[in-house]
């Protein structure tokens, strides 16, 4: 009787305890007991049910935080699209779940899964994977990287040149992300030509050397060593020629190189005066002195000039000054003048009027009376000189 009563009490025991079984909704605080269920107060399509003590999550309609969606029923977040699917696995089981067709975020714009396209000179993909929690990892990367020139797309690894520059597109990766730019390897350009020397090269031009250099992310062919070109040949720095009756040397002036003066003179006749150098001509009847002047439009080459001072003019190898008066030998009384002209100046002599001559050829002054004279070969020995008209004379004899 003891050992029935025992096993009575173990399973009345055992009974009591499975009668009490429930679950408690730790949202509201409400107990529940086994197959009991009930809706959530948030969520209008799920509910729960208590199973041994325990509660299941169970669903009307497909759940996507915290909002019903029937099924077949299609939305969007972000990038990704999503779809409801309610199945039937077994008999009085409908289960619902959510679809999603990932997509990715570049820039604003949704890409497909799997889809390249290219946006400044690079191609992307988009590539969706899925992390051990199960959430999805979409990625807009690069695949192939590009540079842009002159609105133009250049492959990562290709060079080009353009002028006296040679580019390369050059791919990097900067913190973990993928970039790109453009490697530049500078020129100097030699004018008038197609040359390009490279920063350190160095060029021959007009006889003279030049270094290409890059200081201040400024190129500049810099004068190295000089020479004057002069007769399809070259002439060494410092060294001299002769042109004319001048001498030059191969130099600098300012940024400008060629022939400097060094030792300035005239030619005349056949002759060369330094510069400064006066001298008297007796064929002009004037002082000549040899002068230099700079050239209007460059700067660098001068003039010579031979200029004439204190004229006189030349009469019967002698010289008569300015204003002087003399009487020829047919009895013209003449003056020297001199003519002022723009570049230069000038003489010339004029007869300033007609003499009277006596029986003996000697000339006779206006205005002389009682001297013998030839008249048709005829001798008079009462004559008189007289003036006639403005430069003129009148012999008159009784």
């Amino acid at each position: 009787m003891k050992i029935i009563w025992l096993a009575c009490l173990v399973g009345c025991l055992i009974g009591m305890a499975s009668a009490q079984k429930g679950c408690k909704d730790k949202k509201t605080g409400t107990k529940y007991n086994d197959g009991d269920e009930w809706f959530d107060t948030e969520i209008e399509c799920r509910f729960y049910r208590c199973v041994d003590g325990k509660i299941e999550k169970m669903a009307t309609a497909c759940i996507w935080k915290d909002a019903c969606y029937k099924d077949k029923a299609k939305w969007k977040d972000g990038c990704h699209n999503y779809h409801c699917n309610m199945t039937m696995p077994e008999e009085n089981s409908i289960v619902y779940s959510v679809e999603v067709k990932a997509g990715c975020n570049h820039n604003g714009t949704c890409r497909k899964n799997g889809e390249r396209w290219t946006n400044e000179c690079h191609t992307y993909s988009c590539t969706v994977t899925t992390k051990k929690d199960g959430t999805l990892l979409a990625t807009a990367g690069p695949t192939e990287m590009g540079c842009k020139f002159n609105k133009r797309c250049k492959k990562s690894g290709e060079t080009w040149r353009d002028g006296c520059f040679n580019y390369s597109c050059v791919e990097y990766n900067d913190k973990g992300v993928k970039s790109s730019k453009i490697n530049t390897k500078p020129a100097c350009w030699v004018k008038g030509t197609k040359k390009c020397i490279p920063v350190g090269g160095t060029v021959d031009i007009r006889c003279s050397t030049y270094k290409c250099t890059l200081e201040d992310k400024k190129l500049k062919l810099e004068l190295k060593k000089f020479g004057c070109p002069y007769n399809k040949g070259c002439v060494s720095e410092g060294k001299t020629i002769m042109r004319q009756c001048s001498k030059f040397k191969c130099g600098q002036k300012g940024d400008k190189v060629g022939f400097v003066p060094d030792g300035l003179g005239c030619r005349y006749n056949g002759k060369c005066y330094n510069e400064g150098k006066q001298w008297f001509n007796s064929t002009i009847c004037a002082n000549l002195m040899c002068t230099s002047s700079p050239h209007k439009k460059r700067s660098y080459l001068f003039r010579m000039r031979v200029k004439a001072s204190d004229h006189g003019c030349p009469w019967e190898k002698k010289c008569m000054a300015a204003d002087e008066k003399w009487v020829d030998k047919e009895c013209n009384e003449r003056q020297c003048k001199i003519i002022e002209r723009k570049f230069r100046s000038t003489h010339t002599e004029y007869i300033v009027r007609k003499l009277c001559q006596d029986v003996k050829g000697k000339c006779v002054a206006i205005g002389t009376k009682g001297f013998t004279a030839l008249v048709k070969g005829v001798k008079f020995n009462n004559c008189s000189c007289e003036e006639k008209g403005k430069n003129n004379s009148e012999l008159k004899c009784e």
